[in-house]
């Protein structure tokens, strides 16, 4: 019956939240501050274990991490040179259709006929005398004269 009247009178009384709250986390911090009942402050073995083990988790889980971030660097990396060399090779290759298409438009012409002709087969006028020197071969082709009158 004594225990009745304590918890009416308990239960009859008015509480002020904030110093309830206040009271809560004094006695939370209290109880952080000696550790876990029974151990006067001190940690126990399963207690340790279980933290050591979170530990190797955690690195294990930053290794894996970071290892994932290292490969799709190295993908992007070599993605990137990959793409910088079919640039090179796309700009390359539009210079040599462009000098390929000038070639074209100035092979009707008879100018570039004629040095063709002169430059690579050889080929001279009626009344020209082609000039051969022997160190000058290497260096040019060939040696052409205009005058007629000249004698080999």
């Amino acid at each position: 019956m004594v225990k009745e009247q304590k918890r009416k009178r308990k239960s009859q009384q008015i509480i002020d939240i904030e110093t309830a709250r206040a009271a809560r986390r004094r006695k939370r911090n209290a109880q952080a501050e000696r550790g876990p009942v029974g151990t006067g402050g001190k940690l126990t073995a399963r207690r340790k274990f279980k933290q050591l083990r979170h530990k190797r988790l955690y690195i294990a889980a930053f290794i894996v991490v970071a290892a994932v971030i290292c490969v799709y660097a190295f993908r992007i990396i070599s993605l990137k040179t990959a793409w910088a060399a079919a640039a090179a090779d796309e700009a390359a290759a539009l210079a040599e259709k462009s000098r390929m298409e000038r070639e074209l438009e100035m092979i009707n012409e008879p100018e570039y006929v004629e040095q063709q002709a002169r430059t690579r087969l050889r080929m001279i006028r009626p009344g020209e005398i082609l000039y051969v020197l022997p160190d000058a071969a290497a260096a040019s082709p060939a040696a052409i004269s205009d005058d007629p009158d000249a004698k080999e």
